[in-house]
């Protein structure tokens, strides 16, 4: 959406009198977050899909009580929608879970001989033979790394059903790998998550969560169980 349209001078904002709706919050978060990474002075990198927010500043923005935002924020992060970060000096990051579900790239200005929609479906093209080539390029490591999330989640989960490789998946592993990361450490990661009952009760097991930033790769290693590495035919075991 339009992020003008959320700026507390705009007709549509909320008032008063007419007070934001759930659905005017939560697009209203999924609009502050910032669609890629950046630098802030006392709140430092935000990471795309985060953003930085006091209660406070959401209730005036709402024209809603301070308990009743804590109310909706505590929902959603139930709800899994949201996750807290960090405290800074500026309040609290949030993480807007799967924000790629919710964002929307902009459309840059039309010039004299390309319509919007000709724009648009330029930039498809663009993202698609820039994925192709990607995925290309990383096809088995990605397949490595999917597989042993596979396995892993049908040991814990005692789950038969073998889940998909969406695109969404594929471009998460895609991304930390091209940041880095290698095999075996997102091997770890997922071992890590998995290895967590808070994660596992709840249901929060999925690779797209798992791999969503370098925080959360390197958040799951250091829950991965303890490994002692056996001087027989150098295998790696559970300690």
């Amino acid at each position: 959406m339009w992020r003008k349209v959320f700026d507390p001078d705009h007709w549509l904002a909320p008032t008063k009198r007419a007070p934001a709706s759930h659905l005017h919050a939560w697009l209203d978060l999924c609009q502050l977050a910032t669609h890629q990474p950046r630098e802030t002075k006392s709140s430092g990198t935000l990471e795309e899909g985060e953003l930085v927010a006091s209660l406070r500043t959401l209730g005036n923005r709402w024209h809603w009580d301070y308990r009743r935002v804590q109310r909706f924020m505590n929902g959603l992060k139930t709800r899994t929608a949201i996750e807290t970060v960090r405290e800074t000096p500026d309040g609290t990051v949030y993480a807007i879970v799967n924000y790629d579900t919710y964002s929307v790239a902009g459309i840059p200005d039309e010039t004299p001989n390309e319509t919007a929609m000709d724009t648009a479906a330029r930039q498809q093209r663009d993202k698609n033979n820039n994925n192709r080539t990607k995925e290309e390029e990383y096809r088995g490591e990605v397949a490595e790394v999917f597989g042993h999330w596979v396995d892993k989640r049908k040991e814990v989960l005692q789950n038969t059903r073998r889940p998909t490789l969406t695109a969404k998946r594929r471009k998460k592993i895609v991304a930390r790998l091209r940041e880095g990361w290698t095999v075996d450490e997102l091997k770890r990661a997922i071992d890590g998550c998995l290895a967590s009952e808070f994660h596992v009760e709840g249901g929060w097991t999925d690779l797209e969560l798992i791999l969503r930033n370098d925080g959360k790769v390197e958040q799951f290693i250091h829950r991965a169980p303890a490994v002692t590495k056996q001087e027989d035919f150098g295998r790696v075991i559970l300690a």
